[in-house]
């Protein structure tokens, strides 16, 4: 069951943003540069890869009948699949409009020339979050397998080096934007786009602090917490839904930026807490990847099949 999340988790991260790339681009050869048309894309692939999961996890029955026949395959049911599958399909979708939102903020309050410039600089923060993603979906197999081997050491050990990773490159392009971002953003987007500077720089610095707090999210849905995840992401989307409004309303695009970058950190914020207080693992970055664990006066983990929702 885990696998068939992790595999599903994968696709629906990846299937999206292939299809909204390639709708973008039909959009753009032919030479309709409309907002409206892209936010229609993206809530269009979003609804399909809903209903698609869905339909894939009706065929994840079958095969859920057959392990249960199996004596040395416990607690795999169709109730099973679904508690477990349900609250990742949720939150992936719930995290991917929350960050969204801000777009149709700002398109709604914001002018032609604002609107492209916070565009710009959201399709650079997309790309700055690349090191992060890969990251996080490299190891979401590996999560289940240590946890079911209930190792909470080397549990904690594989998510630090995992947010350590993430941080390298992430860093380094933190560097280069706070250092030249009006350079980047002129290089890339054209010498107008060189107002856009601001804007990338807070959400380069806010995607710095996601990802030292680390891959917390991934580490809870791959060990039975996949409802604090989607829990989680509902707070995250409140946040930007309520105050999001307020920000863009009095600040315009800079404050679209923050309510972006501000409902990420609430989301991070809440799922390392969950992390930390109900598995007792840290899964922020470290100094070194062999620091003592926080797991070593603990207790064993308990079985996966022995935890809560």
């Amino acid at each position: 069951a885990y696998g068939k999340v992790c595999l599903g988790t994968s696709a629906e991260i990846a299937v999206p943003r292939l299809a909204i790339a390639a709708g973008t681009l039909g959009l753009f050869l032919a030479n309709i540069p409309s907002l409206t048309l892209v936010l229609a894309v993206m809530a269009s692939v979003n609804l399909v890869v809903a209903v698609w999961s869905l339909w894939m996890l009706t065929r994840a029955i079958h095969h859920a009948d057959l392990l249960a026949g199996d004596r040395t395959v416990t607690e795999v049911s169709r109730g099973r699949i679904f508690d477990c599958a349900l609250p990742i399909m949720g939150s992936t979708l719930l995290y991917q409009g929350m960050t969204d939102l801000s777009l149709f903020m700002v398109g709604l309050y914001c002018d032609p020339p604002a609107i492209a410039l916070y565009a710009a600089s959201y399709r650079v923060w997309a790309v700055f979050g690349l090191p992060q993603s890969a990251v996080a979906s490299a190891i979401q197999g590996r999560i289940a397998e240590v946890y079911a081997q209930h190792d909470r050491n080397q549990l904690e050990s594989l998510v630090r080096m995992a947010a350590n990773l993430a941080m390298i490159p992430t860093v380094l392009g933190a560097i280069i934007v706070c250092g030249g971002a009006g350079v980047v953003m002129s290089t890339l987007f054209g010498a107008s786009f060189s107002a856009a500077a601001p804007l990338l720089m807070v959400l380069c610095l806010v995607q710095c602090v996601t990802v030292a707090l680390g891959p917390s999210e991934h580490l809870l849905a791959m060990s039975g917490k996949q409802r604090t995840v989607l829990v989680a992401s509902m707070l995250a989307a409140l946040f930007a839904v309520t105050v999001g409004w307020l920000l863009v309303y009095l600040y315009g695009t800079m404050g679209a930026a923050w309510t972006a970058g501000l409902a990420t950190v609430v989301f991070k914020l809440v799922v390392t807490y969950a992390a930390v207080k109900s598995m007792q693992i840290r899964p922020w970055i470290g100094l070194s990847f062999r620091e003592r664990p926080m797991a070593d006066s603990e207790s064993p983990a308990k079985p996966a099949h022995e935890l809560s929702a």
